[in-house]
């Protein structure tokens, strides 16, 4: 039975491959936001989450809950930050993902610090935590823990906000936030929160070299309680940052916060040039603009 359903899972992959790849051969189609290609073969897709092969490895993901689980199974999710984390991390590196949800940073980090290396996934919503986990252990993956508790400025508990994932518009596991007033909130659970900075006192780890943080409207709270980690370290880390101006998140003062404490801010797409962000800027990457903390 297992076999059979893997072998569904592979065909229905292939099949998406293929309407994707008539999208990019058919001028009229090539033009059609993700979002209507998604609802035009979502028919198409099977439901439920199957191990698909991605960047990072062989993640579990359902294909039909919205278009970016879609664009992960066909290697098309996030290509710039995919590939500005590959030029960022070495083997031995220490990565930590914030906001992980079905782990495919995590994975791919997993492969790129390798066996001496470490990655620590944090990631408060108990179904994304479990798949990840899921994914981790198909993959034997030995380098890799996960966390399952939120990030903030204090340590405590929080109210997380969940998405109704599956409701029908498209809603992604992705979007669970710590901030009310979501698209399509199904209901609310208690989650543990921590710093970062607590955190990884507690985890034993000094070297932070690459942060992804990806939190759905929390970024500003993710950072105060990052304080040590932006500022203590010999080496501060280079950060990739997700942000969410719709749940008021104002982009400029978060790269403003960066800077003040010694940070650049770049474009996540072309990681040499200076970004001038805006309010409606939804991602970038900052890098330490100062030299290595003497010892």
């Amino acid at each position: 039975m297992d076999t059979l359903r893997a072998t569904v899972g592979q065909g229905w992959a292939m099949l998406a491959q293929k309407l994707t790849a008539t999208r990019h051969r058919l001028p009229v189609l090539r033009h059609l936001p993700p979002a209507t290609f998604f609802r035009a073969v979502r028919w198409a897709l099977p439901k439920g989450h199957r191990a698909y092969p991605t960047r990072a490895g062989r993640l579990y993901i359902d294909v039909s809950e919205a278009p970016t689980m879609l664009m992960r199974a066909l290697r098309l999710y996030e290509t710039d930050k995919h590939r500005a984390l590959a030029e960022a991390l070495r083997p031995g590196m220490t990565f930590v993902d914030i906001g992980a949800c079905k782990g495919d940073f995590t994975l791919f980090a997993a492969r790129m610090v390798g066996e001496h290396g470490r990655v620590v996934a944090v990631e408060p919503e108990p179904a994304n935590a479990s798949w990840l986990r899921k994914s981790i252990a198909r993959n034997d993956i030995h380098n890799t823990e996960v966390q399952q508790m939120g990030l903030s400025d204090t340590r405590g508990h929080a109210t997380l906000h969940r998405a109704d994932v599956g409701s029908g518009v498209q809603v992604s596991s992705g979007w669970h936030s710590l901030i009310a007033g979501g698209v399509a909130e199904r209901d609310e659970i208690e989650i543990e929160t921590h710093t970062l900075d607590g955190l990884l006192v507690e985890l034993g780890i000094v070297q932070v070299d690459v942060l992804k943080i990806d939190v759905e409207g929390w970024e500003v709270a993710v950072l105060r309680g990052a304080e040590h980690t932006l500022t203590g370290q010999r080496y501060p880390p280079i950060l990739m940052m997700d942000l969410h101006p719709h749940h008021g998140v104002k982009p400029p003062a978060v790269a403003e916060f960066l800077r003040s404490r010694g940070y650049d801010v770049y474009c996540m797409d072309s990681p040499t040039q200076r970004l001038d962000v805006q309010d409606d800027t939804l991602e970038f990457l900052a890098r330490p603009s100062r030299s290595p903390t003497p010892e």
